[in-house]
């Protein structure tokens, strides 16, 4: 095929883009890392479901990364299942990337017990004391990704940040090679009380994007706002909702409740996105999306996704910027079968993610270019689509289907408006994991169709592509019947023998002949006449003249 050589024929949409700083190994590494990740809260050698181990179901899904907890109560070379050695070792025989927790050392000892900045640092040379074995362990092991240093620190205050900050500093300190990074919540708590991302300076943001809940905050099939963590006042006292978990009680909470906590009930995670990507800076973006179902307390619960919601939500989070994808499932709880059926959609939403994960890494998103018509529902009117850029001044846009609540496809009509083309050129839209071209374009406008799953997304590079006259070889007048001829075609010197099935062939007129539509091979089959015509993938066409047939 012609498109994998497109540097010589495709000139790219360019405009200025920001690069990730390079700061180091442990940097470099999370830049060209995409990770399909999964957190059970349990240990990687805990039994599964499927197969023997937790570990080796996750393999079985396809997925490359995994928040795990290893036993800090045993010695980390201990050859006990749940030790550090045990849980990586069984990593590294599956090829699994780890952030690892260390309980209860670092989850209960640390992010639990120690309250300020100041008592960590009366703690530190112990804390490193303790630390270190497990370190040493780790980095035999090929699997060991990263550490893990806070479990929603933004959900119990500044003091809690700063003292998960301090952490990571010591676990850097202690491994320069590996980064260290916590997961949290966001939130009107975190943006209104704790100023999160003004104190953590993790290379990786993993936001927790849970938008499905039952009462009373009722979210219907497909309604993406979001309202988990946001908890509405008490209908009685117009006061925070006691014994709820993350929320401030007294004074913080009574303030926490005022009408701005209303606001982001009717936020929908697009836009929640959109206010927290700027603040996110050069890190990476990995969200943690929601495949469970849990009871809180009476009357409150969040409840699983569809599969179609499923499908959007990474989809979503794609179009807005992220680098990678994982989903949050209690381990406790697997056996409900609450998020099994979400197992195969993960696998399905890896298969289509897969090849487009080095451009993605690659990627930023930056002014749209694009609107949709169609792909909505009774809670958007239309499909989303976004447009990102590479490092190279390529253009994409991402459309996701935001229609979950029907069962058959939607028609999403995507028009672009793009910087005129150079002479002689015209834009293409072309899915960038075949090289297929899905739509040309004219002038500064570009309009292709889609027809999308519920919730399914596409994502869609723009390129501006040279328009050529192509030759057909050779120039022949006239054949007999039964002769074979080997129809070539050339577009600037390229021959198609290079890459036969690049371009298509047909007969035209009467049927004096047939021809291979990808060879060129053409045969003569009885006397008269007719015209060989040939196009390729962008829309280059060319018609031989009349041959004629004898006998």
């Amino acid at each position: 095929m012609r498109f994998p050589l497109l540097s010589t024929l495709l000139l790219a949409f360019v405009l200025p883009t920001a690069g990730w700083a390079d700061t180091g190994a442990a940097d470099a590494s999370i830049r060209s890392f995409f990770p399909f990740g999964i957190w059970y809260q349990g240990c990687l050698t805990d039994p599964g479901m499927y197969e023997a181990t937790m570990a080796e179901d996750i393999h079985a899904l396809g997925l490359n990364f995994v928040i795990a907890n290893a036993d800090s109560k045993l010695a980390p070379d201990s050859p006990e299942p749940r030790s550090l050695a045990s849980m990586l070792s069984l990593a590294d025989k599956l090829g699994l990337k780890v952030l690892v927790v260390l309980d209860p050392l670092v989850k209960v000892a640390v992010l639990g017990e120690v309250k300020t900045p100041a008592d960590f640092d009366a703690k530190r040379a112990e804390l490193k004391a303790k630390l270190a074995p497990f370190v040493k362990e780790a980095q035999k092991h090929p699997s060991l990704y990263a550490w893990w240093c806070g479990d929603e620190p933004s959900a119990r205050g500044v003091d809690a940040i700063k003292v998960a900050e301090k952490l990571r500093q010591l676990f850097v300190e202690l491994d320069p090679a590996r980064p260290a990074f916590c997961e949290g919540v966001w939130a009107v708590t975190e943006r209104d009380v704790v100023p999160w991302l003004e104190h953590l300076k993790e290379p990786v943001f993993m936001p927790e994007v849970y938008p499905f809940w039952n009462s009373p905050y009722r979210v219907g099939i497909g309604d993406f706002r979001y309202s988990a963590f946001a908890y509405p006042p008490s209908p009685t006292s117009g006061a925070a909702v006691a014994g709820l978990p993350g929320f401030q009680q007294g004074a913080a909470a009574a303030e926490a409740a005022k009408p701005k906590n209303n606001e982001w009930l009717n936020i929908d995670i697009v836009d929640q996105y959109r206010q927290v990507r700027p603040m996110i800076g050069d890190r990476a973006f990995w969200p943690w999306l929601q495949i469970f179902r849990e009871r809180i307390q009476p009357g409150w619960d969040w409840r699983i996704p569809t599969v179609a919601e499923a499908r959007c939500q990474a989809w979503i989070a794609l179009a807005e910027g992220c680098h990678g994808l994982a989903w949050f499932g209690y381990e406790y709880l697997r056996n409900s079968g609450d998020h099994v059926q979400m197992f195969p959609e993960i696998k399905s939403i890896i298969a289509a993610v897969d090849p487009l994960t080095d451009v993605l890494l690659d990627c930023k998103v930056v002014k749209n270019l694009a609107t949709a018509t169609g792909g909505g529902s009774r809670y958007y009117d239309n499909a989303l689509v976004e447009t990102l850029r590479d490092s190279g001044g390529t253009s994409y846009l991402i459309v996701v289907n935001r229609n979950c609540e029907e069962i058959g496809n939607s028609r999403v009509t995507v028009s672009a408006a793009l910087p005129p083309p150079k002479a002689a050129t015209r834009w293409l839209a072309v899915d960038p994991a075949t090289n297929a071209v899905m739509a040309t374009g004219s002038g500064r406008q570009i309009t292709l169709v889609l027809d999308l799953r519920p919730g399914e997304g596409r994502m869609i590079r723009l390129v501006e592509d040279v328009q050529l006259k192509p030759e057909i070889k050779p120039d022949i007048q006239t054949v007999s019947v039964g002769k074979t001829i080997a129809f070539t075609a050339t577009d600037g010197g390229d021959a198609n023998s290079a890459a036969p099935a690049f371009w298509r062939w047909s007969v035209v007129g009467f049927a004096a002949g047939t021809i291979d539509s990808k060879t060129g091979v053409f045969t003569a089959v009885k006397p008269g006449s007719c015209t060989i015509w040939c196009r390729d993938a962008a829309g280059n066409s060319a018609f031989t003249r009349d041959i004629r047939v004898a006998p």
